[in-house]
């Protein structure tokens, strides 16, 4: 009943705020919602997560921080890459490069190849005068994603973190717990779920 699934995924108000969370266009009744949801279930790293991502957007770096902290201990010692790297991204914000690098490298240390934690690694290393590890690490990123740090480098200042780019909950972590929500996988679910890759 793949319809029936769908129908109840995309009617699910904490899938909906996911979703418009991550994509950036969150509404005030999103944060209610995820807030809600975090009370009933207070393991849910997913709601956790984009919890700290709304309040760091919304400039409330201390508070961001506590959450991502409150987050980071449902998953323990490895956190996911888009955790480490949102942590990072706040410590940018807030001017504590060191604390930044060690985010990013944690992250680095489970996804080695992701140009997203590269790239925020480069730019806090150049903003603590550390140059060519900056460089370096960013030729890494070009060497494997040249077009995504071209984009990067065109939205650098035109966002709240000035110099780093947001990981929110990737697409197909979100399309597995619509479908775990929905009622379970189905062929077609995987193969978006294999289409949506993380990083």
């Amino acid at each position: 009943d793949l319809i029936g699934n769908a129908f109840a995924v995309f009617t699910d108000p904490v899938f909906t705020a996911l979703v418009r969370a991550r994509e950036g266009r969150a509404m005030p009744l999103d944060r209610t919602v995820l807030e809600k949801a975090l009370r009933r279930s207070p393991d849910d790293l997913d709601v956790a997560v984009t919890l700290s991502l709304m309040t760091k957007r919304e400039g409330d770096l201390e508070r961001a921080l506590e959450l991502y902290s409150q987050a980071r201990q449902l998953v323990g010692h490895t956190p996911p890459a888009f955790l480490n790297n949102d942590i990072g991204v706040v410590h940018i914000v807030r001017g504590e490069y060191n604390e930044a690098v060690e985010a990013f490298q944690r992250g680095l240390s489970r996804s080695p190849k992701n140009v997203t934690l590269l790239y925020n690694l480069a730019q806090a290393y150049q903003q603590d005068i550390r140059v060519e590890e900056g460089e370096e690490v960013l030729t890494q990123a070009r060497l494997i994603n040249a077009t995504r740090v071209v984009e990067y480098d065109e939205r650098k200042g035109t966002t709240p973190n000035r110099l780093a780019v947001d990981m929110p909950l990737p697409l197909g972590r979100l399309w597995r717990r619509a479908l775990a929500g929905g009622g379970g996988e189905t062929d077609l679910g995987r193969v978006v779920v294999a289409n949506a890759a993380e990083e």
